[in-house]
């Protein structure tokens, strides 16, 4: 009798649990409607680019909010609850990295966080994120998903001699962690041969990827005369927001930010605190290696450690910039990852609204070259014409190195 009882009961259990949508069950279209609301909160409260969105977008995000609200109803399976989720993320056309997970980042970011966990408190809250049983059902995890791999190229850092005696040229491909010691030596070898020059041109075009230590640790010391300092500042909204960003930055008020000519009135409402990154970069040996000007070439791809060595370059004189308007979104912390309640699906945002030095948005404007690109110009013949012009240069042939 007991048994037959325990066998009634374990039944009983899995109705019960037939309507929260685990292992591959559906959720009912309350539940869907709990997430899709839980979701807007959670948007409203802690993302901190609307402002930004709409003037890039152009979107009434209210109506759109009530317009895909309304495709849930009581007979959509899961899947198409997470395309309704996943069109409604796309309206707001990646500002700030929003976006939905899908299948191959889900299972991708759950790999790199557990094993990465331990070296950084964010990572770790990341991953707590990821790990839940009903996100795991979800996204049918594990699978073979992945997100694809980066380009590789086999050199990494290319030199060249563009007009001998005159100008020289060093294309980054990317600021790759693994490559930057060894790149770090090539530059350094390459920068005493051509000390002399007038100009060098560092080329980072598209560069998004690597690690900010690359150019702080093996470009700016051995270029600078004296210790260079120089912040970031980041707007932050929300209780979650501020929760995830505590784990490795420090939160003030906002009512203490400096002044800011170009900080609109729209980017800061709603904003309770913000962060401000500090960089200290060494003089390596109190004088520069290379004793002539730097011109960085920028466009629009640029972005991650390459778009913090961009401000960095451009504020503090290190290299006049030539080209376009970076991508901004200097990616100093990972993205902030928010998980709906009852399906377990994520949203993934920049937690922190990153400011330029006069207060405009980085992600709307990125950082604005010194000299903008002339229609049938490329930035590396920009860059050379100003060069010969700024420095009285005859006309001459290109060299190879």
């Amino acid at each position: 009798m007991k048994k037959i009882f325990q066998c009634l009961l374990a039944g009983l259990l899995v109705l019960m649990l037939s309507g929260c949508g685990g292992d591959g069950l559906e959720l009912t279209q309350e539940e869907m409607l709990e997430d899709y609301d839980s979701m807007w909160i959670s948007i409203e409260e802690n993302y901190p680019h609307m402002a930004v969105a709409q003037r890039i977008t152009g979107k009434d995000f209210n109506q759109i909010k009530a317009t895909y609200r309304k495709k849930i109803t009581k007979d959509i399976s899961q899947e198409q609850f997470k395309a309704i989720i996943t069109l409604c993320l796309d309206e707001f056309d990646g500002v700030g990295q929003m976006h939905l997970l899908d299948d191959d980042e889900y299972t991708y970011y759950y790999r790199y966080y557990k094993k990465n966990a331990t070296s950084a408190e964010h990572l770790s809250y990341l991953f707590d994120i990821l790990n839940y049983s009903q996100s795991k059902s979800f996204y049918d995890y594990p699978s073979d998903g992945g997100l694809p791999k980066e380009k590789t190229f086999s050199k990494n850092v290319e030199t060249a001699i563009l007009e001998e005696g005159q100008i020289a040229y060093i294309q980054i491909h990317s600021m790759d962690v693994s490559k930057m010691e060894k790149d770090g030596a090539k530059i350094r070898k390459f920068l005493e041969k051509v000390k002399d020059y007038k100009a060098v041109i560092l080329d980072i075009q598209g560069v998004t990827s690597g690690s900010e230590l690359y150019w702080r640790k093996y470009i700016v010391p051995m270029n600078i005369e004296r210790e260079t300092s120089f912040s970031i500042y980041g707007l932050v909204k929300g209780g979650l927001s501020k929760e995830y960003l505590h784990t490795e930055q420090s939160l003030q008020p906002v009512s203490s930010l400096k002044s800011m000519d170009k900080l609109l009135a729209d980017d800061i409402s709603g904003i309770t605190d913000y962060v401000k990154s500090d960089f200290v970069v060494p003089s390596e040996t109190g004088k520069k290696l290379f004793n002539g000007a730097f011109y960085l070439l920028v466009d629009e791809n640029v972005s991650g450690p390459a778009e913090t060595f961009a401000m960095f370059a451009k504020e503090k004189k290190f290299a006049t910039l030539v080209g376009e308007n970076t991508a901004g979104d200097t990616r100093r912390l990972e993205p902030i990852m928010v998980r709906l309640p009852n399906s377990g699906l994520i949203m993934r945002f920049e937690a922190s609204h990153e400011l330029n030095a006069d207060g405009s948005s980085n992600i709307e404007f990125g950082t604005a070259p010194d000299i903008y690109k002339q229609a049938g110009n490329d930035a590396l013949k920009q860059a050379v014409e100003s060069i010969h012009k700024r420095f009285s240069l005859p006309d001459s042939e290109p060299a190879n190195e």
